[in-house]
């Protein structure tokens, strides 16, 4: 039984062949073609590969074989060197009986059905280019990409606020205004589009708000989801100095690191990580193992400071520098039954620890109290400039 040839599949002469062979058993073979046309077998071949351009008498004699006529215009019309500048392309000429028309109508329903599917793929490639680029210019970064709604685990706690974020992403394009041909913006159908999320450790509300950045990513809508110490930091990107590291480049080292924020002060790297308590007293392994880690590889260079922001019902704010908090939790988790106190001496302060596995606010000291009305946008900067007042060089250096 005759293959078809997939090198030859667009070939005019091969097509012209493989619809005569309806009408012609012998034609379904180079080898029944070669005598069919008098053309040498392995020549036909490398015609119907393209590799040679056929003589004008073989294209007459394909042509009679063949009973398709239009196989001369399209040797005249494309191949040869002077009639392709002269002769114009007419419409190719098929055979009239049923079998070949039969044929030639597949063969035209899989030519749209391809120039359909590639027209797909492209659009396809381009909605992709435009994810990616909405993924680099939201500021979602390593392990948040993979938060979705799918991947989020629903309990009976955090069900009302799963419910509520999914909602809203899948009503976010009636939040929009839209625009007609002439330009003309109408009012979003929904016009209070804010969506407030707030809640306890654990609760998966950092999970639910980058669950609604990818779902609107995914659909084209351009998003950005990070802090506000992010966005400042983005802005400030304008501001450094060439040849120095920028906040973009410390982003990308560390955008696997499990902290809140990384970034410079000045020439001072800074790491911060931040946490929220109800209670009157927060424990000092909310830090959590693994961050603890990284909070201590940081800080090992002494151009560095890492610190703990902590807030106490969203009344009382403080920023704790890495040391303090460390030797506060270690000390509990050295001596947790005794309740051993132990002294910490850094950046000119003195601080004893608790010995308890949590701290208070008045055991914190108050310089470490963030407050408003300081000389920076971002106020826990003055805690950090306080750190280093006076001082040439940050902690650690000789």
């Amino acid at each position: 039984m005759p293959r078809n040839a997939t090198k030859a599949a667009d070939n005019v002469f091969y097509l012209a062949r493989k619809a005569a062979e309806k009408c012609n058993d012998h034609l379904g073979s180079r080898e029944g073609a070669a005598e069919e046309t008098g053309i040498d077998r392995t020549r036909l071949a490398r015609i119907e590969a393209g590799v040679l351009v056929p003589y004008p008498e073989e294209v007459l004699m394909m042509a009679h074989a063949y009973q398709a006529p239009q196989l001369c215009n399209h040797y005249c019309a494309s191949l040869c060197p002077l009639g392709k500048k002269t002769i114009p392309p007419c419409e190719l000429l098929h055979c009239s009986c049923p079998q070949a028309q039969e044929y030639w109508k597949q063969q035209e329903a899989a030519q749209r059905a391809a120039e359909a599917a590639e027209k797909r793929r492209k659009e396809q490639e381009r909605i992709q280019a435009r994810i990616g680029r909405l993924i680099k210019d939201s500021g979602i970064r390593g392990r948040f990409l993979n938060r979705t709604f799918e991947r989020f685990e629903v309990t009976n706690i955090n069900r009302k606020a799963y419910s509520a974020a999914k909602r809203y992403a899948d009503s976010f394009p009636i939040m929009l205004p839209s625009k007609d041909e002439r330009g003309h913006i109408t009012p979003p159908a929904k016009e209070r589009n804010g969506l407030f999320i707030s809640g306890t450790k654990g609760t998966g509300k950092t999970h639910l708000a980058a669950s609604i950045a990818n779902q609107l990513i995914q659909g084209g809508t351009p998003v950005i989801c990070m802090t506000m110490i992010d966005l400042l930091a983005r802005v400030k990107q304008t501001f450094d100095r060439p040849g120095e590291a920028t906040e973009a480049e410390i982003m990308r080292i560390y955008e696997e690191v499990p902290l809140d924020y990384l970034g410079r002060y000045y020439n001072i790297p800074v790491a911060v990580e931040a946490k929220h308590t109800e209670d009157g007293r927060i424990r000092f392994d909310r830090v959590e193992q693994h961050q603890a880690e990284y909070l201590d590889d940081f800080c090992r260079s002494p151009a560095a400071v890492g610190l703990v922001v902590v807030s106490f019902s969203m009344r009382r704010f403080f920023a704790v520098p890495w040391p303090f908090w460390r030797a506060g939790r270690e000390a509990w988790a050295n001596c947790p039954r005794r309740g051993a106190k132990g002294i910490v001496e850094e950046y000119g302060a003195i601080w004893w620890t608790p010995g308890q596995a949590s701290v208070s606010p008045e055991l914190l000291l108050p310089e470490w109290e963030i407050k408003q009305g300081g000389k920076f946008v971002l106020p826990y900067l003055d805690i950090i400039n306080d750190l280093f007042a006076g001082r040439d060089k940050p902690h650690g250096a000789e």
